[in-house]
């Protein structure tokens, strides 16, 4: 853990954080330090509530894969055209 939290400001790619409210294994307030601590330009936390630590196998599960979709999509669109003005 100790040596995640040093590597953290080594992260810039883009960064989506999807947060269980209800995790009994990981705090949710994990998520926010971690939004906190990447240098990451295009970062963004989606909260999901139906579920618990395992969320892809969970009630959010089409939630996770809906949000993801939606935030490569807009990763892609935006580096599209960041490329065509430079």
């Amino acid at each position: 853990m100790d040596e995640t939290k040093e590597r953290l400001s080594y992260v810039t790619c883009p960064a989506l954080v999807l947060t269980s409210t209800v995790d009994n294994v990981v705090p949710p307030e994990n998520s926010a330090y971690i939004l906190n601590h990447i240098q990451s330009a295009e970062k963004r936390q989606h909260m999901l509530r139906n579920s618990y630590h395992v969320a892809s196998m969970d009630f959010d599960k089409d939630t996770i894969v809906a949000q993801t979709a939606q935030f490569v999509q807009a990763t892609v669109a935006k580096k599209k055209v960041h490329e065509r003005i430079f």
